[in-house]
């Protein structure tokens, strides 16, 4: 959802970033229930799910309108879109994004602490063809929020195409390392916030 390297395995691209600032703002519950509205509003197709996150999140959370303009037109045609561009063509990927984005409101709306905040990340899985998205989150036995953050996973194989509306492939205070092994010694490195 934001920019990415070839070696990269996630990132924290714009929508993530916003679902996060979202949740922990002092408008949060008026803000994510109209989100989760605007997304209710457009099943079972979610056809203009970025103009819903373009209204409900962007006009709050990106200051800079020329960059906000590209992120909603990126979405649309590489990530909510069937077109010839479609970074995952027949995945239905739209409705995906836009059921689980309900699913982690729905979590966050109903904690303890109400809302509970959201930790959303683009995980990139190239050996995996498959998009799937992942909601993370203790719940107790009358279907209460109790876990200190609802987490959103989307998990997709490595896009076809390297376009992004920006560099930074970790927004905000986002940090992430990997553990793995390489020419059969194992190390920790960090991921470049920005895109080289």
């Amino acid at each position: 959802m934001g920019a990415w390297q070839m070696n990269d395995i996630c990132g924290k691209g714009p929508v993530p970033y916003w679902l996060d600032l979202c949740s922990i703002d002092v408008r949060a519950v008026a803000r994510l229930t109209a989100l989760l509205a605007a997304i209710n509003g457009l099943a079972p197709t979610y056809q203009g799910l970025e103009r819903a996150f373009d209204e409900c999140l962007a006009v709050y959370y990106c200051r800079d309108a020329d960059l906000r303009r590209r992120i909603i037109q990126y979405l649309g045609q590489y990530w909510f879109s069937e077109g010839t561009d479609a970074y995952f063509p027949g995945q239905k990927v739209t409705q995906k994004y836009a059921e689980a984005v309900v699913k982690t409101i729905e979590l966050s709306l109903n904690g303890r602490h109400h809302p509970v905040p959201i930790n959303a990340w683009w995980i990139i899985q190239a050996a995996d063809k498959v998009v799937r998205m992942l909601n993370l989150a203790d719940v107790d036995r009358r279907g209460m929020t109790v876990s200190s953050s609802v987490t959103l996973l989307i998990m997709t194989p490595r896009p076809p195409i390297k376009v992004a509306p920006s560099r930074t492939s970790l927004w905000g205070d986002a940090e992430a390392w990997i553990t793995e092994e390489q020419n059969g010694f194992v190390g920790t490195r960090r991921i470049d916030k920005e895109v080289k």
